[in-house]
């Protein structure tokens, strides 16, 4: 696959169809977000995988580092981004709001993964993530997934779905 010669920030743009499909599915999305999050940390104290990697605000670091410790699990703040019109920036401006990315998991994990993040250890960063290897294979060798998944996706369609059935 071809790859371009830039990177595109990250960025997150919500559009709605209609003022009555933001009023209806915008507070099921945050409640789905907010379940994700907690489920993301519930897998470390499961024992499901050694580590999770987590992006809150101030405050909800805050709020919840009580709860993390009452677990057994630590919180490590790995990297701070400001947000502007919904894109992150990896230059923080404390006139705008905050979101910090925390790794949580036993001190070790947590140590051990902050080793490899600043090592740029993918390998390790998966394995503690609790990704499965194929998966991480993958992504080493696709990086972008999006589309290959897409391609993937459609190719089985054509194979797989009979629409007489």
């Amino acid at each position: 696959m071809k790859r371009l010669d830039f990177v595109l920030p990250n960025f997150v743009r919500l559009n709605w169809v209609s003022q009555h499909a933001k009023e209806v599915w915008e507070p099921r999305f945050k409640r789905i977000m907010t379940a994700w999050l907690k489920i993301e940390w519930l897998s470390v104290v499961a024992g499901i995988r050694s580590c999770s990697v987590i992006i809150v605000s101030p405050d909800e670091f805050v709020t919840q580092a009580r709860e993390w410790v009452e677990q057994g699990i630590h919180a490590l703040p790995v990297e701070i981004q400001a947000l502007s019109n919904y894109t992150a920036n990896t230059e923080t401006d404390l006139a705008k709001p905050l979101v910090i990315r925390i790794v949580v998991g036993t001190p070790q994990n947590v140590l051990d993964f902050k080793h490899a993040m600043d090592a740029c250890d993918d390998q390790e960063i998966a394995r503690l993530l609790g990704t499965p290897s194929c998966c991480y294979e993958f992504f080493r060798d696709v990086m972008d997934t999006t589309w290959p998944m897409a391609l993937a996706t459609a190719e089985s369609l054509e194979v797989t779905h009979d629409p007489r059935a």
